[in-house]
């Protein structure tokens, strides 16, 4: 008997439906697809699996509540993910922990690409919304997949994932360690093949240690084929009292704070200024502006000749919510304090300031463009 032959066949454009993406976590991690979380060792990459985790147990973004799978190589379930997961306020019913079996005897963790099939019944049965997997390059067959081969992990790690995922409407997440090149493009910094790992990603993902905070986190978003990117997200890292076996036992804890003005690509060239730079420019702006608006360019001028850099200008003026108006139609712009703007617009007869502050809130920017819509809040990833 002749074996069945591959076919090609053809799908017309006019036939297709046509379809939106959708975020199971707003703006940063797509339904049914893949997205990758990066960062160095002990910056607080599980602790934001754990806080999203616990978002999607509760129903936080919108969704009914629903299950979590994780699979991890590296964190204990019960000293470290579990009591995580608890403090973050989990459901803990809906979270499962995988792992292999064979004869009712432990087997060891998942494995790409020998468990695919069973990693697509799990996810099936279980109808699970999110699977973490961390990281993922640990749950590799490593005799039959090299971790710097586009071919081999496209084909037996990254294709696989992509299709149970979008077959059963399940975010995956795949965390990654960040490798020693510390020159080119940020996606460069993902551990692994570029092509076979950041490549097949919809979503990447970048976690930091804050520059002016070592109890602070900083998510930036740097890559996403299926929207715009979001904000950089900043984090702080609280601690959880939590009663285990008759003691309290201090657990961590992201709490978001507020968005970042910070971007991964200073923050991984370690161009991003420090706290005092930031906060002399945060000065020069309250003393320019004290009595007036005054000409962006000719404040621009100012400040470059007394060293603030233009990554501390847009700290600055970012912190501060500087406005930026539109003199005129043939005019340049000028700059002012959020509050002199807040209180003009108050006064009897004042006109409307919207038309002159769409230019630029917090930005260089010296376009008309409309300011982008605002994450959605909540408390875990906005």
């Amino acid at each position: 008997m002749m074996a069945d032959t591959r076919r090609a066949t053809i799908t017309w454009a006019d036939e297709v439906e046509e379809d939106i993406a959708e975020f199971l976590v707003p703006k940063r991690v797509p339904r049914g697809a893949l997205t990758l979380l990066a960062g160095m060792p002990d910056k607080g990459k599980t602790l934001w699996l754990c806080e999203i985790a616990a978002c999607i147990t509760r129903g936080d973004f919108g969704d009914e509540p629903a299950r979590v799978l994780i699979t991890s190589t590296e964190d204990s379930i019960a000293t470290t993910l579990r009591p995580r997961l608890r403090a973050a306020g989990a459901d803990l019913t809906k979270v499962g922990f995988v792992s292999m079996q064979v004869k009712d005897e432990d087997a060891g963790l998942i494995r790409f690409p020998d468990d695919v099939e069973e990693f697509r019944r799990i996810i099936e049965e279980g109808d699970f919304r999110l699977a973490i997997i961390d990281p993922i390059l640990g749950h590799i067959n490593s005799n039959l997949i090299a971790s710097f081969k586009d071919e081999q992990l496209r084909d037996g790690l990254m294709t696989p994932l992509a299709q149970i995922a979008a077959e059963n409407d399940c975010a995956v997440i795949g965390c990654m360690h960040f490798n020693k090149r510390s020159e080119g493009e940020a996606l460069l910094r993902v551990s692994g093949s570029l092509g076979g790992i950041v490549g097949p990603a919809r979503s990447v993902l970048f976690m930091h240690e804050s520059p002016d905070n070592d109890a602070q986190r900083i998510l930036t978003h740097e890559k996403c084929n299926l929207g715009p990117k979001g904000a950089a997200l900043l984090f702080e890292i609280d601690r959880v009292p939590l009663e285990i076996k008759g003691r309290t036992v201090p657990t961590a804890h992201l709490r978001f704070v507020d968005e970042s003005s910070y971007t991964g690509a200073d923050l991984l060239s370690g161009k991003a200024d420090t706290p005092a730079a930031v906060a002399a420019a945060v000065e020069f702006f309250q003393t320019e502006l004290a009595d007036s608006p005054r000409p962006s360019k000719e404040l621009r001028a100012a400040a470059r000749e007394i060293g603030i850099s233009n990554y501390a200008w847009d700290a600055a003026k970012a912190r501060l919510g500087i406005v930026a108006r539109k003199t005129d139609f043939g005019g340049g712009w000028t700059l002012d304090l959020p509050m002199r703007i807040t209180v003009r617009s108050q006064e009897p007869g004042a006109g409307s300031t919207g038309s002159s502050i769409a230019g630029d809130s917090g930005s260089s920017s010296s376009s008309d463009e409309e300011p982008e819509e605002p994450d959605p809040g909540y408390s875990a990833g906005t």
